[in-house]
């Protein structure tokens, strides 16, 4: 009677990662009994989840076996999931558009349009050979 109490004890104190790890353990171990291309069948006729979860309860025990602390801090099944998945890298921050920049935008939109602006303008201190760059940007883009 005491052994039972403790054993009823021990299996309600585990939680839903470690339930999880132990049928990805016994996972493991049959599609390693099994030849290539059984194991799904396997899974679809004698167990109650999906393919999916089949593999997700094997990366569970793998992440079990390969980072026991990270694996003891988790709280859930998601969080235990997501060791072996890299960090999302940050968004880079947008600008707004100024009035100078849109000013700019409709500024190379018209010399885009009308490459003859470029002739009838002044270019004061610019060179030829900068004008050449500004008028291939112009025309080419």
């Amino acid at each position: 009677m005491h052994f039972s109490t403790n054993a009823k004890k021990e299996r309600l104190g585990r939680t839903a990662k470690e339930i999880a790890a132990e049928i990805g353990e016994e996972l493991i171990k049959v599609k390693a009994s099994l030849k290539h291309g059984e194991f799904i069948p396997w899974v679809k006729e004698q167990c109650s989840f999906a393919q999916a979860m089949a593999y997700n309860y094997m990366k569970i025990a793998n992440l079990k076996l390969t980072t026991r602390c990270k694996f003891d801090q988790c709280n859930s099944i998601r969080e235990v999931l997501a060791l072996g998945k890299p960090k999302p890298t940050p968004k880079q921050e947008r600008r707004a558009a100024t009035l100078d920049d849109l000013r700019k935008v409709e500024r190379l939109r018209a010399l885009r349009d009308d490459p003859e602006i470029i002739s009838r303008e002044k270019f004061v201190g610019w060179g030829s050979v900068n004008r050449r760059k500004w008028q291939r940007i112009v025309v080419y883009q």
